[in-house]
This record gives C-alpha cells, structure tokens and sequence, in this order.
C-alpha cells in the first residue's frame, strides 16, 4: 500500500471512530445482508442477514463451468423470489423458490438444455441484539419441489447463525456459518451430504444509499468425504432509492477448491430492509 493509500485508510478510520458513538446495529442499508451471492438454489446452504425485517426481492443469478481440460461446460441461468416477515420483534420468517432455472450443459460430443422449478425453502429466525452487534441463529427446511429431478427426491435441513457487527455508521462487519444437511432419496436408498458454509466480509457505505461489501466464504464437504468445495472471494454493491427499492449486484469467484464453478453473478431487485429502531 502506497502513501496515499495509507492515509485514506487512516482517515477513514478515524471517521468510524468520530462516529462510532452513533452507531447501532440494524439501522441502514450498511446493515441489510448479506446477499444470497453464492452459487444454488434458492436460499439454502447461504447465510442470512443477521438482522430482522421485512422484505421482498427478486434474484436472478448466472453461473458458468468451463472446463477445458474434458471439454465440459454448463451455464446455468435461474431466478430466486425471497421474502421475509418480521412477525415479532427480532423474529423473522423466510421463504425462497426458483420459478424458473434454465441449465445448458455441453461436452465434447452432446449438448442438452432443461428448465425445471422449484425447489423451495421456508426457514425461522430470533435476533439478539447487544449495544453495536446482532446475532441470529435460524433454522431452514429444503422442500422436495424440484420438477428438474425426474427420479427421486432431494430433502435437506440447515442451522446456522449470522452475526454482523456494526463499527461506525459507515462500515460493519459480517461473519456467519451455514450447517446444511440434505437427503436424496432414490429407488428405496438415500443419499447423505453435510456441507457447511462459512462467511466473512466487511461493509462499507460512503453514502447512506448505497453500500459496499468484500470478503470471503468457505464452502467444505464435511461427509460422506472431507473435502475443501471452494474458497471464493465475494464481492458485492447495494443502492437504495428514496421509496425503499433495492438494487444490487454481487460476485462470486472460487479461487481454489474441488467446485468446477468458475463464476456466479447476480442481480437482485426488490423492497424493504432491516426494522430501524429494534
């Protein structure tokens, strides 16, 4: 890092500490993630916003295999509708379902394309708050509507927590992890898979409107085999209009790991954030 690098660094930190008597913990767009950036299906196996609120949105996601080496591809392009109900204070319902994922697989010698449906998820969980951090556990069901599978199902369940802790009105840090189970169940026999999730990143809003988020997650498969999934590095930005409309994009890049994936991009639109003034 150069000289002026150093100094804007400096400088921004003695603004979050100028400003770190004000700040609280869900209250701002600084608050509201993070995003469901990572690849899949709906909402399962990602971390939650830490904070309660109400909201709905819309994501539409893009993800690309490329390997070269066997001549094997797939571009997978699905949209995601999530909404959440803060029903009580700090407690939150949530619901997410893909109408409609179009995958597009290629090899050396075929190319097939299919749109499936589904699946869904419906999921519960309390926020606790303490002066500038929040912390929610939750709980989240995966339910077998998925017409892209012809034989069998798939069922899964998740806990996990989310946390996010806020150092100035500008900026907050978010770390979280994910313990999703699932059960495919094929012709009598099934199939087991525990593949946790782990997440960090940090948040910076230079404008109340519009926030800016990096950092890193960790994708493993704990059994039927241990093995490292991904190490992708996440990088995101968020606007919010005058009315309460959202829109954001995010990035998701593995840089080492098992998962073939070379990217996953999304776009998200949609209404509602964190309750201010928990």
């Amino acid at each position: 890092m150069g000289r002026t690098g150093f100094v804007a660094a400096f400088a921004l930190g003695l603004l979050c500490l100028a400003a770190t008597a004000r700040a609280q913990p869900c209250n701002g767009l600084v608050d509201a993630g993070p995003l469901l950036a990572g690849p899949g299906a709906t909402d399962f196996g990602q971390i939650p916003e830490a904070c309660p609120g109400t909201d709905l949105f819309l994501r539409l996601r893009g993800e690309l295999v490329a390997d070269t080496s066997d001549f094997y591809g797939v571009v997978t392009v699905g949209g995601t509708l999530r909404g959440r109900w803060q029903f009580w204070p700090r407690w939150t319902l949530t619901a997410a379902f893909d109408p409609a994922t179009f995958r597009y697989p290629i090899n050396a010698v075929i190319t097939s394309s299919e749109v499936g449906v589904g699946p869904a998820t419906v999921g519960v969980q309390r926020t606790f708050l303490r002066q500038r951090a929040a912390l929610s556990p939750y709980a989240r069901l995966l339910l077998p509507w998925d017409s892209a599978r012809h034989y069998g199902a798939r069922y899964g369940a998740e806990l996990g927590i989310s946390a996010s802790y806020r150092l100035c009105d500008c900026g907050s840090l978010r770390a979280g992890l994910a313990a999703p189970a699932t059960l495919t169940v094929l012709g009598g026999y099934g199939h087991g898979i525990f593949a946790p999730t782990a997440l960090v990143e940090g948040v910076y809003a230079p404008r109340r409107w519009v926030a800016l988020s990096g950092g890193f997650v960790a994708r493993v498969q704990a059994a039927p085999r241990g093995s490292l999934q991904a190490l992708a590095v996440r990088v995101a930005a968020r606007m919010e209009n005058r009315c309460g409309w959202h829109v954001a994009l995010a990035g998701d890049v593995p840089v080492a790991g098992e998962d073939r994936t070379d990217f996953t991009v999304s776009l998200f639109v949609g209404r509602g954030g964190p309750r201010e003034g928990l």
